[in-house]
C-alpha cells in the first residue's frame, strides 16, 4: 500500500511566519509533529505484538517540505494482506489525526501496486496514481482511496463484504461525492473497550477545526475545506451517538443564505 500526502496551506504557513523567531517556532512545531507522526507510521507506538508489521524492513518513508510518501508491503506475510492492510490504515489514520491536532491539515491518496520507496527515491505506477488522486480527487482534508486501492480492498478486506457498508466501516468511510476516504477520527476509539473513547483527542480536533474556520472565514475556497472537516467531525459524533457538546457548532460553518440587508 502506498500513500502520498501533503500539508494544506504549507506555503502560506511559511510565508506568514515573519521574523526569525516565528519561523523557528513554526519549524520546531512542524518538526516535532512530523517526528511524532513518523513513530505512528512505522508502528513505534503500537503494542509490541503489532510492531512487527511496521518495522524498518517492511516500511519506507520519504518526506520533503510538505510532501510525504510512505509505503507498506501488503500480502507478504499472511498471503492475502488483510492484517498488514489493517495495520497500515490504522497507522496512516493516526498519522493524520496527529498532524491535524497540531494544526497541520493534510490531503492525500492511497494506491496499491508495485512501488519502490526509500529515503532517496520513489518509483512506480502507484506514485502517479496517488498523485492524481491527491490532486484531482481528494480536494478536501481527506486521504482518499484510488481505484487500485478500492479493487484491492474489494478482493481482500473481509470487513467490507461485496464492498457494501463502506459508508460506515471502521477504517474507511464513503463521502457524499462517492469518494472513499480514511476515517482517521476512528483512532480515538482504538482503546474503547479498555479506556473508552479518547475524548481529549476529539476535543483537540474540534478546536483545531474551529481555529481554521475562524482564520479563513474571509476566504471562501479555503474556508470550504475546513467546513468539510467540521461536517466530518459532526458526522462522526452523530454516528457514535456522542453528546452534542463534542460537536462543532454548525452555525460556524454551515451554508447560510439570506438577504444582505433586511427588507432586500
Amino acid at each position: 500500500m502506498f500513500a502520498l500526502v501533503d500539508i494544506l496551506g504549507y506555503r502560506d504557513l511559511v510565508l506568514s511566519a515573519k521574523g526569525r523567531a516565528n519561523q523557528e517556532d513554526l519549524l520546531a512545531k512542524l518538526h516535532e509533529t512530523l517526528s511524532s507522526s513518523r513513530e505512528w507510521l512505522d508502528g513505534g507506538n503500537l503494542p509490541v505484538p503489532l510492531q512487527t508489521f511496521g518495522d524498518k524492513h517492511h516500511f519506507s518513508l520519504k518526506a520533503f517540505t510538505d510532501n510525504i510518501a510512505v509505503g507498506w508491503p501488503v500480502g507478504v506475510r499472511r498471503g492475502d494482506g488483510e492484517v498488514e492492510l489493517i495495520s497500515a490504515l490504522s497507522n496512516l489514520a493516526t498519522f493524520q489525526l496527529t498532524m491535524v491536532n497540531a494544526g497541520f491539515f493534510v490531503r492525500g491518496a492511497v494506491a496499491v501496486g508495485d512501488v519502490y520507496v526509500d529515503e532517496i527515491a520513489v518509483f512506480g505506477a502507484p506514485l502517479m496514481e496517488a498523485y492524481e488522486g491527491e490532486s484531482m480527487l481528494a480536494r478536501d482534508p481527506r486521504i482518499v482511496l484510488t481505484k487500485s486501492a478500492i479493487d484491492f480492498f474489494r478482493g481482500h478486506f473481509c470487513g467490507l463484504p461485496n464492498w457494501q457498508g463502506a459508508q460506515r466501516s471502521r477504517d474507511v468511510w464513503q463521502d457524499n461525492d462517492g469518494q472513499l476516504f480514511v476515517n482517521y477520527l476512528d483512532q480515538i476509539l482504538i482503546a474503547e473497550d479498555e479506556q473508552g473513547p479518547f475524548f481529549s483527542e476529539l476535543e483537540h480536533h474540534k478546536k483545531s477545526v474551529q481555529s481554521k474556520l475562524e482564520e479563513h472565514r474571509g476566504n471562501p475556497a479555503i474556508f470550504a475545506k475546513y467546513a468539510w472537516t467540521a461536517g466530518y467531525h459532526n458526522d462522526f459524533c452523530d454516528f457514535h451517538e456522542f453528546d452534542s457538546g463534542h460537536k462543532i457548532d454548525s452555525e460556524g460553518f454551515a451554508s447560510q443564505r439570506g438577504p444582505a440587508i433586511n427588507g432586500d
